[in-house]
């Protein structure tokens, strides 16, 4: 199942767009590295234009030294700037892809051990019906040769009980298969009928059914 999951992302490109709102990405997380690039090229290439221009005027030395460190200071404050806010989103971005990929990890975790579970049923439900069914052909072949009321009524009585280990057998395996419910409609008279048959009930208690 794994296999299945990376094999299939492999070959499965998601739209550039679902996958910034998927890991909460956005334009300027995306294109932030360019955009500061630029950013710095711009100043540079201001910063020589602005050396030529005062090495072909008259200033004198002081005021070039001024321009040029109030044009360093500019530099380091807008770059500093701009990697404190990038670092910022890239941290939120990291997160959000931690927890999405916790999340996948978490959900493929609970997937293999329901597999597991699923295939320990399915071997169990075969062990047991097995048995089940030699001890339904025996109580169906004693039910025929026997005359006994009393014990006609026990093997009824392991036929109804068979019945429901089968059902029970059918509910776990329907449970691991992980298909849609099913609503029918039941009798609540049968169901009540149905505990009362498997009760040993005592003859001092009576049971008054609606």
């Amino acid at each position: 199942m794994i296999y299945y999951i990376i094999n299939n992302a492999k070959y499965q490109k998601e739209p550039e767009r679902k996958k910034g709102e998927k890991y909460g990405i956005s334009y300027s997380e995306k294109y932030g590295v360019i955009a500061t690039i630029i950013i710095i090229n711009v100043i540079v290439g201001v910063s020589i234009l602005g050396m030529n221009y005062f090495a072909e005027s008259n200033l004198s030395d002081k005021d070039s030294t001024s321009y040029f460190s109030w044009m360093l200071v500019m530099i380091v404050a807008i770059f500093s700037s701009i990697i404190v806010l990038l670092n910022s989103k890239l941290n939120r971005v990291l997160q959000k892809r931690t927890r999405v990929l916790e999340k996948t990890t978490e959900d493929l975790v609970k997937a293999e051990r329901f597999s597991a579970i699923g295939t320990l049923a399915s071997r169990l439900a075969h062990d047991l019906r097995n048995p089940l069914g030699v001890i339904m052909t025996s109580n169906s072949i004693i039910k025929k040769k026997v005359t006994d009321e009393q014990i006609v009524k026990n093997t009824e009585y392991i036929s109804r009980s068979i019945d429901r280990m089968e059902h029970q057998i059918n509910n776990v395996l329907d449970f691991v298969r992980v298909k849609p419910l099913k609503i029918e409609k039941i009798s609540v008279q049968e169901l009540i009928d149905d505990c009362l048959d498997g009760m040993k009930i005592p003859k001092d208690i009576v049971i008054k059914k609606p």
